[in-house]
């Protein structure tokens, strides 16, 4: 069976009102289309043929994300604005900043670096064994996450560049905080709206803490492992040694179910999941107001999963620093575990939307293939949040779409471009001229030269 260029449910709807020609709409709905129905490893060549009445040499995708001049045209950031066309901005936001690698052994791939070859060359007399040392080179992106209080989950992301590439290409280069804090800087929220910065010890850098201090933004990291508290120089503890002061009696005891609180609706955890089998976790918590050095007055939170001999173990005690001083410790915890999110995120634009699978040497390909995957995403939010804004869905419809994630939302999707294409055919076939149409499609999906056998 064909797919049909306008089989995507409501994909005229998606794209109304964004600026941008009818060959980049044509061709972006051809590579959503190809990411969305593609079980395996996506490729160029699956893109040019998956409309196929309509197909493409099979470099013309890969011609096109290199092309810079429809990223120019921002078309993800218009998408993202619409989105939030509907917000209230009442509530609480989350921002989680996080970065992800995409590992690849092309040599010749640009603006690629290595994170783990710290291993020495085999001798000579050993070189020829079993285990090959072959060169792993991987391209870096930094991502935002915007959660909403209804659970709207909204991408950002920023390449980073080496300082070779940037270089070469006259660029500026800049750390992964560097590029959260622009991330930050350029969120497309109004002042005054209540937004938490979450992120990992990776983001504990004073670039983001400026940013977030700038918009007003509170912020949620784990220490890091050099942190001491202030004090005359040769006299600053580190922060991390507060931890074998702590006995038993200083950390109360919490319990956090993903199921219930005050952030159940930012999980968005399936039905199937919420039940007796899951089962809270248990945190002991101990939370003080400290003076810390080159960040200043911090509301520490110290928290761990389990207790040694009465004492607190530093291997798994967490240590949490934040300037919303008002919090209370179990509010800094429940927060910091919306962190994980992002990481849920990752796999699904991973494992359901396939945005590793590329092999473009050109980094402008790689940066087009990467927001094409996000406007997918996108899409696939949009979705959910239309059938949530349709008064004619029941309740129960209602409340299975608003826990539906990524996989859920394209295999709807999917069974409602199967939809569209049997209609399409069971209304030809009444009809003569329909039967025409029909043959002419079957006719097309052959190569030309057998064209005039059919």
């Amino acid at each position: 069976m064909w797919i049909m260029e306008d089989s995507l449910p409501k994909i005229k709807s998606y794209f109304k009102g964004i600026e941008m020609s009818d060959s980049v709409r044509s061709m972006l709905i051809r590579l959503m289309i190809s990411i969305l129905v593609r079980q395996g490893r996506n490729s160029a060549m699956h893109a040019a043929s998956v409309l196929a009445d309509e197909p493409l040499h099979r470099a013309q995708p890969a011609r096109f994300l290199a092309r810079t001049h429809w990223r120019a045209m921002d078309i993800l950031g218009q998408l993202i604005m619409r989105l939030l066309e509907s917000e209230s901005w009442s509530g609480e936001y989350l921002l989680i900043l996080d970065s992800t690698l995409v590992g690849h052994q092309g040599a010749t791939m640009e603006n690629t670096y290595s994170t783990g070859n710290r291993k020495r060359r085999p001798a000579k007399n050993r070189r020829y064994n079993k285990y090959k040392h072959a060169r792993k080179s991987c391209h870096c992106f930094v991502f935002g996450l915007l959660i909403t209080p209804e659970g709207v989950r909204i991408p950002f992301v920023k390449p980073l560049y080496t300082k070779a590439y940037a270089k070469q290409r006259k660029l500026k280069h800049r750390t992964q905080a560097q590029l959260a804090a622009q991330i930050i800087h350029e969120l497309c929220v109004p002042s005054g709206v209540n937004v938490t910065v979450l992120g990992d010890t990776a983001f504990d850098a004073k670039v983001v803490r400026k940013a977030c201090d700038r918009r007003g933004y509170a912020w949620i990291f784990p220490v890091n492992a050099n942190r001491v508290f202030a004090g005359q120089r040769g006299h600053r503890p580190r922060v991390s040694s507060r931890i074998n002061q702590l006995s038993q009696k200083h950390f109360q005891t919490i319990r956090i179910s993903s199921a219930n609180g005050k952030y159940a609706a930012q999980r968005r955890l399936s039905k199937h999941r919420i039940g007796s089998k899951l089962k809270s976790r248990t945190y002991y918590v101990h939370s003080e107001k400290r003076e810390v050095h080159s960040v200043g007055q911090v509301m520490l939170v110290f928290s761990s999963t389990k207790l040694k001999k009465n004492k607190a173990v530093r291997k798994s005690t967490k240590i949490l620093m934040t300037n919303a001083t008002g919090l209370t410790a179990r509010q800094v915890v429940e927060l910091y575990c919306v962190r994980w999110q992002i990481e849920l995120f990752f796999k699904e634009l991973k494992s359901i939307l396939g945005m590793h699978q590329y092999q473009y040497k050109r980094f402008d390909a790689v940066e087009g293939w990467i927001e094409t995957v996000l406007i997918t995403f996108v899409y696939l939010e949009w979705t959910r949040a239309t059938k949530l804004a349709d008064q004619r869905l029941k309740a129960k419809n209602k409340e299975i779409w608003r826990c539906q994630r990524a996989y859920g939302i394209r295999q709807a999707i999917l069974i409602g471009v199967e939809v569209r294409q049997q209609k399409w055919l069971q209304k030809r076939l009444k009809s003569s001229s329909g039967l025409k149409t029909i043959v002419t499609k079957l006719t097309a999906l052959l190569a030309k030269e057998y064209r005039c056998a059919a």
